[in-house]
């Protein structure tokens, strides 16, 4: 956990000194995101002595997210936090038999620099950070609070933006017989900006 937080001052630190960058143009520095996207998971299971299993997961998404400029408009460095519901689906597939759902809840907390590429419409927006959630449980069994980390870029053209991203919980999904189950896979995200 402690490593996880030095790495993420880290990167603040780099993105705050880098080379400054134009005005993101943004009227007051903040703005909003919509966005549905598609995220396949890997869920890998261990179980008490027996090996790991892994199952493909297939994950649809729906969120909003807002960014605030943390630089006075000086650099395009944005903090974003929104909130997002991700649909989990194993169809009859999982490593405990038959087909299996997982509904989550999560609130992304990111540092995202919206870099304009020259005098375009085209805006670059690597962002990196945590996520909290919370899952919607199908069982008893199951903690329901994960965190995980995120790491990803949008490419925004005027009010458009496809984003592609990677996520990988750090905290597993756990049951009363101590059966480990850790996540993480691609999302793919498409949107308004506004």
């Amino acid at each position: 956990m402690k490593k996880t937080f030095l790495l993420l001052a880290g990167v603040l630190s780099i993105a705050t000194t880098a080379v400054r960058a134009e005005n993101t143009g943004d009227e007051n520095g903040k703005y909003n995101r919509i966005y549905v996207g598609y995220a396949p998971s890997k869920f890998i299971t261990t179980y008490k002595g027996d090996k790991n299993k892994s199952d493909a997961w297939h994950g649809f998404d729906i969120g909003w997210t807002h960014g605030i400029n943390v630089c006075k408009q000086e650099r395009p460095l944005f903090l974003e936090f929104g909130a997002n519901m991700t649909w989990d689906f194993c169809p009859g597939k999982a490593s405990e038999g038959g087909d299996y759902w997982l509904v989550d809840f999560d609130v992304p907390v990111l540092v995202t620099y919206r870099y304009r590429i020259g005098e375009s419409n085209v805006r670059i927006s690597p962002y990196f950070g945590v996520h909290f959630k919370v899952d919607l449980p199908t069982d008893d069994t199951r903690n329901i609070f994960r965190f995980g980390l995120q790491m990803g870029a949008n490419v925004e053209f005027k009010k458009f933006f496809l984003g592609a991203g990677w996520d990988r919980d750090v905290t597993p999904i756990k049951n009363k017989n101590k059966v480990k189950t850790t996540t993480g896979g691609p999302r793919i995200n498409l949107g308004l900006t506004f």
